[in-house]
């Protein structure tokens, strides 16, 4: 019986979408395991961060699939802002966004929020969305 409540667990789980070349070690890929049980359904993307990701004009980009599949359907626009935090940080910054690109793309304020927090090239990052009450995705 308990091995059956494991896999009723694993399938309810939304299944995480990686970067391209982001490989994970055992241990990183327990935390995105438990990262995934805790979502409200928009799986967790992991991004190991490239050089133009983190330079002073760098910008975020998500594969269009993930985006479409994702966040189109919560945006309700092609730009706009959302809320983005980092870790246990409970200060958020205000991040614009674009989907008209063929990727969803955390534009203006994306690279002071990547100086803020001290975000390294070939570092891996989670992402985790939320919906706020008010409508709008919430990124951690």
């Amino acid at each position: 019986m308990p091995l059956l409540l494991l896999l009723n667990l694993a399938v309810a789980r939304p299944i995480p979408c990686y970067g391209n070349n982001t490989r994970l070690t055992p241990e990183q890929e327990e935390t995105v395991f438990v990262l995934s049980c805790a979502t409200s359904g928009i799986p967790v993307y992991v991004h190991m961060m490239k050089y133009w990701n983190v330079t002073k004009r760098g910008t975020m980009a998500l594969p269009r699939e993930y985006c479409q599949h994702f966040l189109a359907p919560r945006l309700g626009s092609n730009m706009g802002e959302i809320k983005i935090f980092f870790g246990n940080n409970l200060t958020s910054s205000e991040v614009k966004f674009s989907t008209r690109e063929k990727h969803f793309r955390l534009l203006k304020g994306w690279p002071d929020f990547v100086k803020n927090n001290c975000i390294e090239e070939g570092n891996k990052y989670a992402f985790t969305f939320e919906e706020e009450k008010e409508g709008g995705p919430l990124l951690w």
